[in-house]
């Protein structure tokens, strides 16, 4: 079964890699909106603070999401050695405490990351920016992916 799936992940990869990455028209694509909005970031900083710390945003919330999987599953093993009704109240209590759990750390994360970016120096922002101009440049001049 592990031999299927790396071998539908291998495929599946290699046919993004070509259709993004060989594609001429993909890569061009991708130059362009890399290029129109390195100019938006750099009229309007706080725009690039925002992506920023949106792209952080994702990675923390993956975070906590895989943290509250695995509490899942120590709740459903400690809910398994319980009996009768306390097993199922304890199941269903923790399993909403857990989304309750989510869904705070969640918002709390984007706060925190939100404050980070306003955080940011100007400068900091600019050179995001400008390095975002000249990727998507250097990819519509050479029409190659550049990552």
């Amino acid at each position: 079964m592990t031999a299927v799936i790396s071998y539908i992940q291998n495929l599946s990869f290699k046919l993004v890699n070509f259709i993004f990455g060989k594609t001429t028209i993909f890569v061009v694509i991708i130059g362009w909106y890399l290029v129109i909005t390195g100019l938006l970031f750099l009229v309007k900083p706080d725009k690039a603070r925002a992506r920023l710390a949106s792209s952080g945003f994702g990675i923390a919330k993956l975070n906590i999401l895989l943290i509250c999987f695995f509490l899942w599953g120590v709740l459903a093993k400690l809910s398994q050695s319980l009996s009768g009704s306390v097993q199922i109240i304890v199941f269903w209590g923790g399993l909403v405490g857990l989304g309750v759990l989510f869904f705070w750390a969640r918002s709390a994360a984007k706060k925190k990351l939100a404050a980070l970016a306003q955080r940011l120096p100007a400068k900091t922002v600019i050179w995001f920016a400008w390095g975002q101009v000249v990727v998507g440049g250097l990819m519509v001049y050479l029409q190659r992916r550049l990552w």
